[in-house]
């Protein structure tokens, strides 16, 4: 696990956002985002939400690691406790950005700064699970049919469903699985001559049908029986973990 100091940063205004004392050996933070939907006729959810983007040059970010993601406290100058409301919906998200060196984090709250407050302080750590130490591994003629096994790479796999595509995509592929595939950088899809399918994720996530499986699809820009499929993959795998202490202004 690797830990950094803490991150000190001061919002002045709603609109207005700003980092300041960033550890040189940790990495970048910048707060990039404030929302807050206070009681309204139109009965829009209210909230508030900080958003953050967090950037590193020497590691590979992969996903949230919730067991090592808190908030200790999140108040306003007025009391009010935002902590006690983060929202069970939303709370703490991190978004992985393709290129892996950049994410954003954020923290959401069914409460609102109290009329007259000025200031918010946050304190939580941030825990992102990251990936080193690359390996590609390649399954070849692999058919695309309902029950054929992929069995390279970190997370073995079975086709579970073959279906038409939509827009500029010629079929869909999913695939099914037990074990979290998560170290998984990329799933590349090759035709007959060993040039790339374009291809891209549209739904991924864990269902529970009588027995636990992980399930991704993936639109293929080609419509093929038999592809080689090219796995990279992480060995090594890391918790990195960001605490963080902010002043955000709200300017109400």
């Amino acid at each position: 696990m690797v830990r950094y100091g803490w991150l000190a940063a001061m919002v002045v205004g709603a609109a207005s956002l700003a980092l300041s004392a960033v550890p040189e050996d940790g990495p970048h933070v910048e707060v990039i985002g404030l929302y807050i939907m206070k009681p309204n006729p139109k009965h829009w959810q209210e909230g508030t939400i900080v958003t953050l983007k967090i950037e590193a040059t020497d590691k590979q970010f992969v996903s949230l690691d919730e067991n090592a993601t808190k908030a200790t406290a999140w108040t306003d100058d007025k009391g009010t406790n935002l902590a006690e409301k983060i929202s069970d919906w939303l709370g703490m998200s991190l978004d992985v950005i393709k290129d892996k060196r950049t994410a954003l984090f954020k923290i959401s709250s069914e409460a609102v700064p109290a009329p007259g407050a000025r200031e918010m302080i946050l304190e939580a750590t941030v825990g992102i699970k990251c990936g080193s130490e690359e390996k590609t591994v390649e399954q070849k003629d692999f058919a695309l049919q309902v029950g054929s096994e992929l069995t390279v790479g970190p997370a073995p796999m079975k086709v579970k469903t073959i279906g038409e595509g939509g827009g500029n995509d010629k079929m869909e592929v999913t695939l099914k699985g037990t074990t979290d595939p998560e170290a998984i950088k990329e799933l590349v899809f090759l035709s007959a001559d060993g040039k790339v399918i374009k291809a891209h994720v549209t739904e991924s996530g864990w269902e529970s049908r009588g027995q636990i499986e992980y399930t991704r699809t993936y639109a293929l820009a080609e419509k093929v029986e038999t592809v080689t499929v090219r796995v990279v993959y992480f060995t090594q795998m890391e918790t990195l973990t960001v605490p963080l202490h902010l002043k955000v202004g709200v300017g109400f």
